[in-house]
């Protein structure tokens, strides 16, 4: 069950009102911080994927079309990732 709390956001500084799950973590971001977040993080691994060599990005791929025909249902494997 979701619940409307007021959280003090650590990004912007402002008492925000998010919904949150019981029993989950508490929130420490407000929804537009934790879009502005994770936008953040995805272009910045997509900076570090255009920084690889082409053989890097193929290796990449080959091991997780491997690890998918190990794990099909959870992509899981135990070999470490790249």
């Amino acid at each position: 069950m979701a619940l409307s709390v007021v959280i003090w956001c650590h990004r912007c500084g402002e008492h925000c009102e998010v919904w949150e799950s019981s029993g989950g973590s508490p929130r420490r971001f407000c929804d537009d911080c934790q879009k502005k977040l994770d936008e953040e993080a995805w272009l910045e691994h997509l900076k570090k994927l255009r920084q690889l060599t082409p053989d890097e990005r193929l290796e990449r791929i080959e091991r997780r079309l491997y690890e998918q025909e190990l794990h099909p249902r959870t992509g899981w494997s135990d070999l470490p990732r790249l």
